[in-house]
């Protein structure tokens, strides 16, 4: 595991196995398009929305903002454990891919 202040999504996306996120709607997104499920820890505005759904989807699960390490742990350990959740994320991202065009959606993705 690697830890990190700060990274550009797609390179670090290609070696990940999973998405610690807030929950905003970039990197819910990129992390489908990368067909990785998700850990949300939604803080606001959009983000406990979009929690809802992906837990309701199967592509992730939400947690407490303020959750200590253990159930961080917890939340990572079942997300890998169970291959239904990146079956559901590489649905939802194929779905996402499809409806946008693979060459838009990468440069929607990766622009500034």
């Amino acid at each position: 595991m690697r830890v990190l202040r700060s990274a550009s999504h797609r390179p670090v996306m290609e070696h990940a196995d999973l998405v610690i996120t807030h929950g905003g709607h970039g990197t819910v997104m990129k992390g489908l398009v990368a067909w990785l499920p998700l850990v949300i820890m939604p803080h606001g505005r959009d983000q406990p929305d979009n929690a809802v759904r992906i837990e309701a989807r199967g592509a992730g699960v939400r947690i407490s903002k303020n959750a200590r390490p253990r159930i961080i742990a917890e939340a990572v350990s079942t997300v890998l454990k169970d291959p239904a959740y990146r079956e559901s994320a590489r649905r939802l991202g194929q779905r996402i891919r499809t409806e946008m065009g693979e060459s838009t959606l990468i440069d929607e993705l990766e622009s500034p």
